[in-house]
């Protein structure tokens, strides 16, 4: 059973925070965080859980937390159903294993199923090819959302994977109604071209990523010309660290202090966030520390 966790009955604010900070209440020994986009929920043995609104986080994970049924949560449940391209990737990985946690219906689309290990009664495994369009074909309709976490482990000349993989499903989307997309792309491509650090723009890209960053221009040009309700999400520099929620996300960096890296696990967050909000429809975005 999932329930929905409730800002009020812990006497606490929702707020809309824009610079990603906490407002923060400690009960029995546990922390609640509350952002704007959700609450995270630490126990003393640094257990966390985390809770979006339009989602939900089950009942028995913040008994445990608490060591009491003290706090009264209302029922929820979701029915949302995703599909997820590159899901065995990096970046992917972090998505079906958070979408799960929000208990969404996840379809991973994945090359080789043998590299994604995760077992789940929400969870369907599609073998395909987003090179292969009748694939892709299969794996498309009945799915309320597609997030991509398309990747490509070679600099190759010439090689236009994502690109063309992308193009295939944004035709199947486009034939199956299937309106809602989110992108996982980097900074440094499109409008943020001159907003990744020095050593990423300057040095790491044109020498080790020149092919990959130009097929990702490609990839931007095609979703931001489709009809559909896309979000570009542009990480800077991807790291295999925890999700912190504290990252900063703007349409541009170019006046902005950041870090120049991010979690995997917290891109795909964000990402999982944009399923339940319009505020970036239409829009590419840079999310960084």
């Amino acid at each position: 059973m999932l329930y929905q966790l409730s800002y009020s009955r812990l006497g606490v604010g929702a707020g809309k925070s824009t610079q990603h900070s906490a407002d923060t209440k400690h009960l029995g020994g546990v922390t609640f965080e509350f952002y704007w986009w959700g609450i995270r929920v630490a126990g003393e043995d640094d257990h966390t859980r985390w809770c979006y609104p339009g989602t939900g986080i089950a009942y028995e994970d913040i008994v445990q937390l608490l060591g009491r049924e003290s706090l009264v949560v209302s029922p929820h449940s979701s029915s949302m159903k995703v599909l997820i391209f590159g899901a065995s990737g990096a970046t992917g990985r972090q998505l079906v294993q958070q979408a799960l946690d929000q208990q969404y219906s996840v379809t991973a689309f994945v090359r080789n199923p043998d590299k994604l290990k995760l077992k789940h009664t929400n969870l369907r495994v599609v073998q395909g090819d987003v090179l292969e369009p009748e694939t892709v074909e299969k794996a498309v309709p009945g799915h309320d959302a597609v997030l991509l976490a398309l990747g490509v482990r070679k600099n190759q000349s010439g090689d236009t994977t994502l690109s063309d993989g992308t193009q295939h499903i944004l035709e199947c989307m486009q034939r199956y109604g299937v309106r809602r997309l989110i992108c996982e792309s980097s900074l440094g491509v499109g409008s943020s071209k001159n907003e990744a650090s020095f050593v990423f723009s300057k040095i790491i890209a044109p020498l080790f990523l020149k092919h990959i960053m130009a097929d990702k221009e490609r990839q931007e040009a095609l979703i931001q010309h489709s009809n559909l309700d896309w979000t570009i999400v542009r990480p800077a520099g991807l790291t295999n660290s925890k999700a912190s929620g504290g990252y900063k996300v703007a349409l541009s960096f170019a006046n902005a202090k950041i870090k120049g890296r991010i979690s995997r696990a917290d891109v795909a967050q964000f990402m999982l966030q944009q399923l339940t909000t319009d505020a970036f429809v239409g829009r590419a975005v840079g999310i960084s520390y």
